[in-house]
């Protein structure tokens, strides 16, 4: 089958969303089927793989360098027909994706979707006002979903809120995959040993993007009191990742004296991931804007169990009491859920091994398989399908 993919933010950019598409992707050629990707240009950076194109950009603000594409490209628009896909997958309603249902209503393919992001909780990154920004989303969002001929979103609660925004038609629910493979053999304690941790210190972590919405001074705050609850407990924060908030964050943790026990690692190669989630023993989650977050899956592959705030993403992936505690947003309890599973060794590693039981599920190949059965459906249902 040949597939396009139409996607708003591609590598180098580190997200799940990307990493997601990029997993897909993985998946399908191994497979072998013929895949393109379709996405923003990101000025210096210069793809080792085949079959990625990209349409002119620019960054959406002096601040923020994220790519948007320039939806236009004569070029582009060759090798979309001379590619002729079968089915044209998009990955956001926005810029790309009208641009993706365009080209497959011309070929007469199927558009599917998958809805991967709470788009109204970035809103302050638009600068325009943050009502009329929330408004036009939701009806963007909308359109874009009546007209796709299949949605998928990867997690139920989100499949819920897109029926609060008035949306009627079936959405499947598939999960974001993750390769297991890359979690086989980690370096653990050679990154612990890079971080300067003694071994016989406590390491929690988090992994991802330094974003207003992740949360995360909520989590500076939650570790802080756990220190003052546990003065003897030998702790340590690492934040895996760089971001927007990384300045903030480092004045917060000054302000709440955490010093040498808060680490900022900054970015770090994707491939790296996996050892920096296995130098840890607790991965911590704050966030509350999530859809189907895939370092959370990462970090259950690496069997670290998981305290998170009790939000969209962490409840449609966590069993409380399994292989993870999901707590209401108020940092003593964060900090007392924390704190139960320092101190119980015993029931920490029994979630871990919970947790690398629960993310098999997620395993690339049976989710790559589980999109391509969609597509085929999505390929019947089509006028004049044989």
């Amino acid at each position: 089958m040949r597939i396009a993919i139409y996607t708003n933010a591609y590598k180098p950019i580190v997200s799940g969303v990307v990493n997601a598409i990029a997993l897909l992707r993985q998946g399908f050629l191994a497979r072998g089927h013929e895949v393109i990707v379709l996405a923003p240009d990101y000025y210096g950076y210069r793809d080792q793989e085949e079959g990625i194109y990209r349409f002119p950009a620019v960054d959406l603000t002096r601040k923020v360098r994220f790519p948007v594409a320039i939806p236009w490209s004569p070029r582009l628009s060759r090798v979309i027909r001379t590619f002729r896909p079968e089915v044209i997958h998009a990955h956001h309603p926005f810029v790309l994706g009208p641009l993706a249902l365009r080209t497959a209503r011309h070929l007469g393919v199927p558009l599917v979707y998958t809805f991967h992001t709470q788009y109204e909780q970035y809103a302050h990154y638009v600068p325009l006002p943050p009502r009329l920004v929330k408004w036009f989303t939701r009806h963007r969002i909308r359109r874009f979903v009546e007209a796709a001929d299949a949605v998928t979103t990867p997690a139920v609660s989100i499949r819920d809120l897109l029926a609060g925004y008035g949306i009627r038609r079936e959405i499947l629910v598939l999960p974001n995959p993750i390769d297991l493979s890359r979690f086989a053999r980690t370096e653990g304690p050679s990154v612990r040993r890079q971080l300067g941790l003694d071994e016989e210190e406590l390491v929690l972590s988090f992994v991802g993007r330094l974003g207003i919405e992740k949360n995360l001074g909520f989590m500076l705050e939650a570790f802080a009191l756990l220190r003052e609850m546990a003065p003897e407990l030998p702790l340590r924060l690492v934040l895996v990742g760089a971001g927007p908030e990384e300045t903030r964050l480092r004045e917060l943790g000054e302000e709440l004296g955490l010093g040498d026990r808060l680490i900022f690692t900054g970015s770090v190669p994707y491939q790296t991931v996996p050892s920096y989630l296995a130098a840890a023993d607790l991965f911590l989650m704050t966030s509350v804007t999530e859809v189907k977050p895939l370092v959370l899956l990462e970090a259950m592959a690496a069997g670290l169990p998981v305290v998170a705030v009790r939000a969209a993403g962490a409840m449609d992936t966590l069993t409380d009491g399994l292989d993870g505690l999901l707590v209401p947003l108020d940092r003593g309890a964060f900090a007392q859920a924390v704190l139960s599973l320092l101190r119980d060794e015993e029931r920490r590693r029994a979630m871990g091994r919970a947790a690398r039981a629960t993310v098999e599920r997620y395993a690339l190949d049976r989710v790559a398989a589980e999109f391509l059965r969609l597509y085929e459906e999505a390929r019947s249902r089509r006028p004049g399908a044989g």
